[in-house]
């Protein structure tokens, strides 16, 4: 007598069907989407990684539009960060021009030597229309802004803070340039300040740079600003040297909206 020792699992276990061709190509379709989206996801982290701000970490290009919609306790910081004080030497333009611009920059950063040599002085017409007011804020994030703020202080405190400001950034090389005691009394005479020897002076007073660090530490805290230049139009803010035409067209943005509800 012969017994049939196969096991009876294995012998009803039906043979494993040839992988259809169609699965086969929808799973290297799917593989391939996949792959597409990483690389299009690359791409972009790329390009925003490539936009002009310079930061206390790394230099990169601008990043910065306007926000359409904010929350009502934003708007209302922003709103309040202009001070529109008569005979401040920080500002150009009138005291109640529609549209004002309240700069963040730092003396030593190649982004804001930009903005002020190329795209600031495109503007310079709006202040002169009164329809643009510019108030300057430290925003030094590196040690040679600090140094170069405080000497713009001692020129403001003889009435050339901007003087002091455009002969500074017409020098401006790239990098982040540090100057000697005696470079910055050649720019204070450039600029036209009237004692040198009381500029010296000034500019070795700590009590400058700690204003410049304060300053500083006030847009950190309070609006969270890491990189330069930074800009708040009336109700807009705007990150980075963007071209002189996106200024252009949020100063007349905001214009219109301030005729609007006139």
């Amino acid at each position: 007598m012969s017994f049939n020792t196969s096991d009876p699992k294995t012998a009803q276990r039906p043979a494993s069907p040839a992988r259809s061709p169609l699965v086969i190509v929808l799973a290297v379709l799917c593989a391939l989407l996949i792959a597409g989206i990483f690389f299009l996801l690359g791409r972009m982290g790329a390009m925003q990684a490539a936009q002009p701000t310079e930061t206390a970490g790394a230099s990169a290009a601008p990043t910065a539009t306007a926000t359409p919609e904010k929350d009502p306790e934003v708007l209302k910081l922003i709103r309040a960060q202009p001070t529109r004080e008569e005979g401040d030497p920080y500002a150009q333009g009138k005291v109640d021009a529609p549209v004002v611009m309240v700069e963040y920059s730092d003396f030593s950063c190649p982004f804001c030597a930009q903005f002020a040599n190329t795209t600031k002085p495109e503007l310079k017409k709006l202040i002169d229309d009164g329809t643009l007011r510019i108030e300057w804020r430290d925003l030094a994030l590196f040690p040679e802004g600090k140094t170069t703020g405080a000497a713009a202080r001692a020129a403001a405190d003889q009435g050339k803070f901007w003087e002091f400001h455009d002969v500074v950034f017409k020098a401006h090389s790239g990098g982040h340039p540090s100057y000697t005691e005696d470079e910055y009394v050649e720019f204070a005479k450039q600029a036209g300040v009237e004692d040198l020897d009381k500029f010296r002076e000034a500019i070795k007073n700590p009590e400058l740079e700690k204003k410049v660090f304060e300053n500083t530490d006030s847009a950190i805290r309070t609006l969270g600003l890491r990189g330069t230049p930074a800009f708040i139009i009336n109700d807009e803010v705007v990150s980075g040297a963007q071209p002189t035409e996106h200024f252009q067209q949020v100063i007349q943005q905001e214009l219109a909206k301030v005729n609007a509800n006139k």
